[in-house]
């Protein structure tokens, strides 16, 4: 059974522990359940510096909500996609900006840093029409021990800790700002309603054990990390 709280003892930063418990949970059925070779992508989307200040948080939601419904017109991109989990901020020096992990199937796309790149530049240029921006984070990956992202498989349980207790515990972190942000923006708008409405988590559906496994079993693994 999946021990959230010894993973959250041992996270840097010290995440939300609801909103880390959401997200690992989900991560450990796309783990057990999806596909055994995994692509993590970290990447950051948000606004150019020019465009923040003329850009409220609605319309950076219905941007993200477009890139998520664009998925099946993308299938140079999203073709092996398998799931994400999403977090947006708000700080003075970027203003609003979502933190992603995009999940692949790694049998099918291996390029952890393209892959990223494209998902970066189709958000820019085509999602926010030239206003938006992005960080790739699997461009520096191999500068960290323990980055947690890239290619991870099933049995690779390090990797696995690495990204519950360093990928994970970063975008589920206690944002004191962001909530303050919609609010304003919601009161200039005269929106007020939508301030609490607006979802600043949020991960893909659970992937459910599936009944009829086909082909080799996975290679069984000894935990020592308190999955």
């Amino acid at each position: 059974m999946l021990n959230i709280q010894h993973l959250y003892q041992f996270s840097q930063p010290t995440p939300d522990f609801s909103i880390y418990s959401s997200a690992v949970t989900y991560l450990d059925s796309v783990i057990e359940n999806g596909p055994s070779d995994l692509l993590f992508i970290r990447v950051d989307l948000g606004i150019r510096q020019e465009y923040q200040s003329q850009t409220h948080v609605f319309q950076i939601k219905d941007m993200f909500d477009r890139l998520n419904a664009n998925r099946r017109c993308k299938p140079s991109i999203f073709r092996h996609y398998v799931g994400m989990i999403w977090a947006l901020e708000w700080t003075p020096e970027k203003s609003y900006h979502y933190h992603c992990l995009f999940i692949f199937d790694a049998k099918k796309v291996q390029n952890d840093i393209e892959l990223a790149n494209q998902i970066g530049y189709y958000w820019m240029n085509e999602i926010t029409g030239g206003l938006g921006s992005f960080w790739n984070s699997n461009v520096h990956a191999q500068e960290f021990q323990q980055c947690g992202i890239g290619r991870i498989k099933h049995w690779e349980l390090g990797k696995r800790h690495n990204l519950m207790t360093r990928v994970v515990s970063y975008i589920a972190k206690p944002d004191c700002m962001v909530r303050g942000a919609i609010q304003r923006d919601a009161a200039t708008l005269g929106n007020v309603d939508w301030a609490y409405k607006m979802r600043t988590f949020g991960t893909s559906n659970i992937v459910k054990e599936r009944e009829n496994t086909v082909g080799r079993p996975r290679k069984t693994v000894t935990n020592e990390f308190g999955f």
